[in-house]
């Protein structure tokens, strides 16, 4: 329980971390772990930057066209 002792504030820590359950399909368990390493990064961090990229990023839609853009650009 978060009860805050009477006559102090609430002081939000910056560096607190969520903690989420997730379920995956199977094999991308092992699929993420094969990215993460090629990217140097954990598992948690190769998730966090995906989850990232998709709130901050591109649209899927967004990115294909991008992609075909700049193959015909080339060919």
């Amino acid at each position: 329980m978060n009860q805050n002792k009477p006559g102090r504030p609430r002081v939000e820590n910056p560096t607190k971390k969520e903690k989420v359950d997730l379920r995956l399909p199977e094999g991308m368990r092992e699929r993420l772990q094969e990215c993460a390493d090629r990217d140097g990064r954990s598992m948690n961090q190769q998730i966090v930057h995906y989850i990232e990229a998709g709130i901050n990023g591109i649209d899927a839609t967004t990115l294909a066209q991008a992609v075909l853009d700049i193959r015909a650009r080339f060919s």
